[in-house]
Parts: structure tokens; C-alpha cells; sequence
């Protein structure tokens, strides 16, 4: 019950910061690609992490619309964001590709 909690506050967590970020930058961006990187991540094991309250993933689109994380501020986390995120197809073509993004994720650890 307790890691359903968990996984659900990351969740609504994740979609509210993504989309207080895309309020600020470009408008081009379609919100449907909060969700794609949200179902990625969405059974993110946290149990080990208490202390991680946030986390910066620097990513790039590569052709075929795929995602490559640069890096993360959270080296603890960083191997296994990229094992999420890594290849996996988002469905946007609005994104530039081999630009930089960087995508502010927030945990709520009630």
C-alpha cells in the first residue's frame, strides 16, 4: 500500500512539474509527452532514495524520436533513469533533435 502511495505521489509529482516547465518555455511542445515519460518512470524504486527530494534529467531526441539522457543530477539515480529512459520512443515530432532539454522532476515522498 505504502509503494502504491509512493508511485502515485511520483506520478502526479512528475506531471505537475513537467507541466509547469512547458508553461515556461517553448509553446510548440504538446503536453503528450508528459505522460510517455511518465509511464517510463512510473515504478521508480524510491525505498533506497529517502533522501532525493528532486531530480534535473539533460536529455537529448535522437532520430527516430528517441530519448537519450545526457545526465542527471542525481548520480545515485542516474543508471537507473537511464535504463528507463534510454532509446525509448517518444511520439512528439516537435521536439528538435540533438537539442538539449532538460526536464525538472519533483518527488513527493508522503
Amino acid at each position: 500500500m505504502n509503494f502504491q502511495k509512493n508511485v502515485l505521489s511520483v506520478l502526479l509529482v512528475l506531471l505537475v512539474s513537467v507541466s509547469t516547465m512547458t508553461a515556461s518555455s517553448d509553446p510548440k511542445v504538446a503536453p503528450s509527452w508528459k505522460s510517455q515519460i511518465a509511464n517510463y518512470l512510473a515504478d521508480l524504486n524510491l525505498n533506497e532514495h529517502t533522501d532525493i527530494k528532486s531530480v534535473k534529467i539533460d536529455f537529448i531526441i535522437i532520430d527516430g524520436g528517441e530519448i537519450v539522457v545526457l545526465s542527471t543530477s542525481e548520480k545515485a539515480l542516474e543508471t537507473t533513469i537511464k535504463e528507463r529512459l534510454n532509446y525509448k520512443v517518444i511520439a512528439e515530432d516537435t521536439f528538435e533533435k540533438y537539442t538539449k532539454y532538460t526536464l525538472p522532476i519533483v518527488f513527493d515522498m508522503k
